[in-house]
Parts: C-alpha cells; structure tokens; sequence
C-alpha cells in the first residue's frame, strides 16, 4: 500500500511540472516558456513595445538597445540627440545642417565653431596635369597673391568645397586614371590629402570627372557623388551617414564622366543628370525622395557630342536650366522633363562655359575658355541670346584654364588666367575687357589642370 501511495505521488508531480513551467505569473499572456524574461512584471513580454531608457528589456529582446539609440558610443544623459548618431559630444560642427551637432548647446552660426574664416582676399588653388606632380597654393592679401608648392600631389578636376559643414572649404580632387578621390583640407601652403572613401573598391579611383555635391537624402549632411568612367563602370552616390563617413552604391548611369545634382523636375529634391560619353544621350534620374534613382529618362544628343552637364540658374527664376558642353557648348532651358528636349546652341566653339554677370546688369554673361586660345567673353541679353568679343588685349598668349572672380572683394571682377609657366590676373579696364595684368610664377612649371578659387582666411 506504501509503495503504490509513492508511486501515486511520484507520478502525480510529473504531471504537474509542465503546468508548473508553463505558468503565466503575471498574466502577460506569456509563460517562461514561451520568452517572458520577467514574469514577475506584466509589462515585459514579447510583443510589448521597448521603451526606452527604463533600464527594463520591455520586449524581451537583449539586442533592442535601452539606451544610445543611435548607436554612437554615448548615452541619452550626455547625447544631444539620441536619434541621430552624427551628433554627439565633441563631434565635428556641422555649421550647414541647422542642428546641434557637437552638444555644445549651440547650432549652426551660433557655434563659435561656425564663424567665418574669410579676411576679403580670395585663395587660389592650382592643380597639375601630371598628378605625380606636386599642387600649388596662392594665398591672397593687399599685396597680391603669394603662390608656393603645397607638396602634395594632385589628381583630377578639382574644386572647393565644404564637406564636412563647418564652413571652411576643402579641395575636393576628383577620380583621375588610378588616382583615388580625394579630400584636401588646405593647411597654409600645404593639402593634407587623403582617400575620401577609405577602403573603397578600385573603382571610385578611375573615373576622369569632378565629385559633385548635394543633401541627396535630406538629412542636412553632405552627400558625393562620384562620377564614372568612360569605360562603362557605373558613377556612384555615395550619402554622407555620419561626418566622414559615406556609404556608396551604384547609379544608372554608364559612360557618365559627370554627374550634375539638379533638381530636374523641381519637387524640392536634388535629382542627377549625366550624359553618356557613349552614345552622347543626356540622362535624368529623378530622385524618390529617399536617395533612390532608378527612374530615369534618356534623350539623344543627336549631332551634339556633349560630355559633361551643370545645373544653373541662367534667368534667375530660381529653377536651375541645364548647361552641356564638350564639342558644342549647350543650354536646355524650360520646365521640369520638357527641358531635356528644349537644347539649343546659343554660340558655336565656345569651349567650357563660366557663368558670371560680367557686366553688372543681373543677368549672367559667359566666359569661353578654349583650351590653347584666349578667352572670349559673351554678354547676355537676359533673353537666351549672346554677343561675343574677346575679353583679352593680348593676343599672343595662350591660357589652359580661365575664370573670373572678384579676388579682392571690391566689387570687381578680375581675369584670373593659368598659361605655361604663369598665372595671370587681369584688372577690368571696360565692360568685357580686361588689360591690365600681373604675372604670378607658379611653383608648377606647366600647364594647371584646373583652378579652384575661395576666401579661405587671412595668409599663414
């Protein structure tokens, strides 16, 4: 009778151990068993919702984070903006985006950060044809322009830029052959250059085209994009995640030696337009709102060989027009997706346009710049239509590179030329001449592959 009494509660605890596991103690509707972490406490359970920083896992999900919700090393008591993983402590203003980016309570042009570093004087930046080849810097000031080797090797179609928002302009050097992209923060006469997509593929290092930059994505940071090669690898966007850091993916284009960022079809996003080094079409890719480009349109340059796409503002409505050049300089004026096929030829063998209002009248004139030739200036009528004469008195130089820019903060615009050996600024002796000039030796020797030009603060 002992025996079987035993073995009658021996079985009767086996059968109540599963319902002993499986209880639901705090009536969450889940038991242990069944992933309650804490059934002691009816609001953490599987499907609840993780609230975050009450130290509690509410969802029963370690890897959902409690606290630094953005992933950024800091935690919400110390982190501005706990969303946001380019803000934090100590992190790098970004003076363009409106926001707080290194938790020092200020924003922007409130940043001591932020403050302008202009003294008047614009800088000029020189870079080779040959990219083994050392760059040059020319730092303005009332006596002139000062112009040394900035030892660094440039690689490229270059220009200033501010990546990174705080205002100062860096030297952005484009892909050129195997030379990677670069970013220069100029450092007196000096470029401390480096990879701007570190540990990329190969590819972001053999386009022949300028980096092109623009909020893509609508996040106020700065995103790039690479342009591809004229041997078929596509160009890249590559969305600014974090200051500094890019992540890349390829864009529908092929043959696209530039990418111009434009909003095409004027929806308040930045589309991008290339043309084909191919078969010369001109390509639109609206952008989805979110950095997305797979839809685009494709027109045919037809007897027009254009290489490369700009977006200007050529009537100053506020809605950029498309400039083309290469063998046949172009404007394709209109609205939204009707402008693609609205180009014309305003002035035959012009080479690269420089747009500028050259004559003070607020519509934009155009510098031609042929290469081996002297530039010729075309003033506008405000209307679509040009007059062209010369814009230089001395007809037995030849320049590479020409623009106009106001180098002295005076109101006038001055011929800045790069020739052989020299650097050239011009003083404006009438409307649309410039005669009056003075010769700047360059470290380089040769020909410049482009001239960048910005107020980058008082000399070193």
């Amino acid at each position: 009778m002992i025996l079987l009494l035993g073995a009658c509660l021996s079985l009767s605890n086996e059968a109540l151990r599963p319902a002993l596991v499986e209880r639901d103690s705090d009536g969450d509707g889940f038991s242990p068993a069944e992933g309650d972490c804490d059934d002691a406490n009816p609001a953490a359970a599987p499907d609840a919702a993780e609230l975050a920083y009450n130290q509690v896992d509410d969802d029963c999900t370690p890897e959902t984070p409690d606290d630094d919700l953005d992933g950024d090393g800091w935690d919400h008591a110390a982190d501005c903006d706990d969303t946001w993983p380019a803000s934090w402590p100590g992190a790098h203003e970004n003076c363009t985006d409106g926001r707080d980016t290194d938790c020092d309570g200020d924003a922007d042009d409130l940043d001591e950060d932020c403050a302008l570093p202009g003294d008047g004087y614009r800088e000029i930046v020189l870079l080779p044809v040959d990219p083994r080849d050392d760059a040059a810097v020319c730092w303005g000031s009332a006596e002139g322009l000062d112009c040394r080797d900035a030892h660094a090797g440039g690689s490229g179609v270059n220009s200033l830029g501010d990546v990174d928002g705080d205002l100062v302009p860096e030297l952005l050097v484009g892909p050129f052959n195997t030379f990677a992209s670069q970013i220069c923060p100029i450092d007196g006469y000096r470029l401390a250059c480096t990879d701007l997509f570190p540990g990329r593929s190969s590819y972001t290092g053999d386009g022949d085209g300028e980096l092109r930059l623009g909020d893509l994505d609508g996040d106020g940071l700065v995103d790039v994009v690479v342009p591809g090669t004229t041997y078929g690898e596509r160009a890249q966007a590559c969305l600014q995640v974090v200051t500094g850091g890019y992540s890349c993916a390829d864009l529908p284009f092929a043959h696209a030696a530039t990418v111009s960022v434009v909003d095409v079809d004027q929806d308040g996003d930045l589309d991008l337009a290339s043309v084909n080094r191919s078969s010369a079409e001109l390509v639109w890719c609206e952008n989805d709102g979110a950095a997305g480009f797979d839809a685009c349109v494709a027109r045919p340059g037809g007897e027009h060989l254009w290489a490369t796409v700009e977006g200007i503002d050529l009537d100053g409505d506020g809605i950029e027009e498309l400039v083309l050049d290469e063998e046949g300089w172009s404007e394709c004026r209109g609205v939204g997706e009707a402008r693609l096929d609205a180009c014309t030829q305003p002035v035959p063998d012009c080479g690269p346009p420089v747009y500028v209002d050259a004559d003070g009248r607020g519509d934009l004139d155009v510098l031609c710049v042929n290469e081996g030739t002297m530039p010729r200036l075309c003033l506008g009528d405000g209307a679509g239509g040009y007059t062209c004469a010369d814009a230089f008195g001395d007809r037995t130089l030849a320049f590479h590179d020409a623009t106009l820019a106001d180098l002295d903060d005076d109101g006038v615009l001055e011929l800045v030329a790069s020739s052989a050996l020299d650097l050239l600024v011009c003083s404006q002796t009438g409307v649309g001449r410039w005669e009056a000039c003075e010769r700047y030796a360059t470290p380089l020797g040769y020909y410049t592959f482009g001239l960048a030009i910005s107020d980058l603060g008082a000399p070193p």
